[in-house]
C-alpha cells in the first residue's frame, strides 16, 4: 500500500478503499486511506501526536480520532469536528450515521447513535422502556438503520441485541 513502517488495515469499503493506521519513523501511528496503488493518503495533520481510523463507509467517509484534536468525520480531504465527548465510535453507515459507546468509565458505557441533524443520542432513551435491558455498546449499523450491539439483559452481561427502526 506504499505506507511507511508497518501498520494495520482496519476497514474496507465496497469500492476497495482501505482505512487503517500506519507508523512513522518515531513509532507514532497515523490514520491513512488507501484507494489503489500510489493513492495512499495520510489523514492526520503534522501537528498531531497520533491519529487512528475508527470506521469507514462505502462513500469514503472516515471517522478518525486524533490527539490532541479529538474526533472527526473525514471526507474528500475535509475534516469536520465531531462533538462526541467520552465516546468510542465503532461503525458508520452510508447515510453518515455513527454508532458506538460513550461514558466516563467502562462500567458506565451506554450505546449511542449519532447523526448530523440530531447529534448523539443514547439508544436506551430511544427504545421502548424496558428495565431489563441496558444497551452498552452499539457495534454496527447498516443502511436500513438496523443496529447490533451488546448490553446487560436480566443481569446477564454481554447479551446481544438487534434494533430495527419502525
Amino acid at each position: 500500500m506504499g505506507i511507511c513502517c508497518a501498520g494495520i488495515a482496519k476497514a474496507v469499503s465496497q469500492q476497495g478503499q482501505i482505512g487503517g493506521d500506519t507508523y512513522d519513523t518515531e513509532g507514532r501511528y497515523h490514520a491513512f486511506l488507501w484507494a489503489g496503488v500510489g493513492r495512499t493518503r495520510r489523514l492526520g495533520l503534522p501537528s498531531e501526536q497520533f491519529s487512528s481510523v475508527l470506521a469507514l463507509n462505502d462513500l469514503g467517509q472516515v471517522v478518525l480520532r486524533s490527539d490532541p484534536a479529538g474526533l472527526f468525520l473525514y471526507q474528500a480531504g475535509k475534516r469536520q469536528q465531531l462533538e462526541l465527548p467520552q465516546s468510542q465510535p465503532l461503525a458508520l453507515n452510508n447515510h453518515g450515521v455513527i454508532v458506538g459507546s460513550y461514558g466516563a468509565k467502562p462500567e458506565e458505557q451506554r450505546a449511542f447513535v449519532w447523526d448530523k441533524a440530531r447529534g448523539r443520542q443514547d439508544l436506551n432513551r430511544l427504545i421502548a422502556s424496558d428495565p431489563t435491558w441496558t444497551l452498552e455498546v452499539a457495534s454496527s449499523i447498516n443502511d436500513r438503520g438496523e443496529i447490533v450491539g451488546w448490553g446487560e439483559h436480566n443481569h446477564t452481561e454481554n447479551a446481544g441485541f438487534l434494533l430495527i427502526p419502525q
